[in-house]
């Protein structure tokens, strides 16, 4: 029997280069390297096109472009866009397998698909994404169970999956997100350059930033590491 095409709701992927807007752009790009014989299909809206020039996009790729208004950097409007549509095109899809690249691709009705849940935040932090934690408990429960698979980034989110959904632990699969940065040793010429941790998160309460600060202090006296903030926030400890 052959495999089942494979449609990749690529909608997440906006003019920003975001946490989600970086793995859509090397899970898209390693889907096409890894494609073999399947039928490979990619939507993506017209913000993303700065992400795959015509120079790098492989011969005979199939790429479906939708409305930039249907992309997560046009906000509400844009999310509700997107949202509507992974339902529309689980329906028009059926026979295929419509993999979506983050929970609001996820659709309640059509083919049963897989479902990418990078985090639940929403769920857990509520005053901090009252209109999040909405979609998290009264749609996502329902999306995920209609799911085929449900993929996390991490164990923590599995598991959180799996407690607040009820969904059973083998249709969930923890596929780590990776790096594309090549890892090196470093020169002769730095090794005796200042060691430090550095923080590129935001600062946000979910990040638990003091938690971090205070793991830091206890083991401070003990290492000659130093603390770094990047950016705006740039400071040594």
């Amino acid at each position: 029997m052959p495999d089942r095409p494979l449609v990749v709701n690529a909608t997440a992927i906006g003019h920003r280069v975001d946490g989600i807007a970086v793995y859509g752009v090397n899970l898209v790009k390693a889907l096409w390297r890894a494609r073999g014989r399947r039928s490979l299909t990619v939507i993506l809206n017209e913000d993303a096109r700065r992400f795959f020039p015509a120079a790098e996009t492989p011969a005979g790729a199939s790429i479906r472009w939708v409305s930039a208004g249907m992309s997560p950097s046009r906000g509400t409007s844009g999310n509700m866009r997107r949202w509507l549509f992974a339902n529309r095109l689980a329906c028009l899809h059926r026979d295929a397998l419509v993999v979506g690249l983050s929970q609001l691709e996820a659709p309640i009705v059509g083919g049963r698909g897989i479902v990418t849940v990078h985090d639940m935040i929403p769920w857990l932090f509520q005053d901090s994404h009252p209109r999040q934690h909405h979609f998290y408990r009264h749609y996502l429960g329902r999306a995920v169970d209609h799911a085929l698979a449900v993929v996390t980034p991490s164990q923590a989110t599995k598991d959180d999956v799996c407690r607040y959904y009820g969904i059973d632990s083998a249709r969930v699969h923890v596929i780590h997100h990776g790096s594309p940065v090549p890892v090196s040793e470093c020169a002769t010429s730095d090794r005796h350059r200042d060691r430090y941790i550095l923080w590129i998160g935001r600062s946000d309460p979910t990040k638990n930033l003091p938690a971090l600060l205070a793991a830091f202090r206890t083991i401070e006296r003990q290492t000659d590491v130093r603390w770094s903030l990047p950016a705006r926030g740039h400071r040594s400890i």
